[in-house]
């Protein structure tokens, strides 16, 4: 019994000690860092992030400065090659890779990242609206009339059936003299 408590003992040191991939976060060191990342002061950043009053995503971040965190690049992951080897397919990352201060906003599930400035945008929409806009013009403007007359009732419209003057079945007609009036 008490030597299956010592082997027990030792297979848990052993898995403790196992080495375990993992990535990198802001309190570990930038020398792990794989070759595919850029660690240098001059990280390009796309002119419209500064557009909107944001801080451009390749100035220091007084926050992170000094706790040994790399400067990583700001490309979504959406734009890396889906066909290359990477650890997590699905992510577009390998193990050990840090994460972005903003990993949020890199990741592949993050709002897309489109190429078409706004009002391009803005014209292409206005242009879909008028094309069906116009089509449904044509449509109504050449949908043929009823082809058959419009149904008349006796009685005046059966005003007495329906419950007296006002309640019956209107015509065209009596909207037309009630108009006048």
């Amino acid at each position: 019994m008490f030597s299956a408590g010592v082997q027990i003992g030792r297979n848990l040191r052993q898995l403790v000690n196992l080495p375990i991939r993992s990535r990198l976060y802001a309190t570990e060191s930038s020398s792990k860092l794989p070759d595919i990342i850029s660690t240098t002061d001059q990280l390009s950043v796309p002119s419209q992030r500064t557009a909107y009053e944001f801080p451009a995503l390749d100035q220091p971040d007084p926050q992170l400065d000094g706790l040994g965190y790399p400067r990583v690049e700001s490309v979504s992951r959406q734009w890396r090659n889906p066909y290359a080897k990477w650890d997590d397919p699905q992510e577009r990352i390998n193990f050990n890779e840090p994460l972005h201060a903003e990993e949020e906003m890199m990741g592949i599930w993050a709002p897309d990242v489109h190429r078409i400035s706004v009002s391009t945008a803005l014209k292409n929409i206005a242009v879909a609206f008028g094309v069906i806009g116009l089509i449904l013009g044509a449509a109504a403007a050449t949908a043929p009339s009823s082809p058959v007359v419009p149904r008349t009732f006796p009685f005046d419209g059966l005003t007495r059936e329906l419950g007296g003057p006002g309640q019956g079945v209107v015509s065209k007609q009596q909207k037309h003299s009630e108009e006048n009036e």
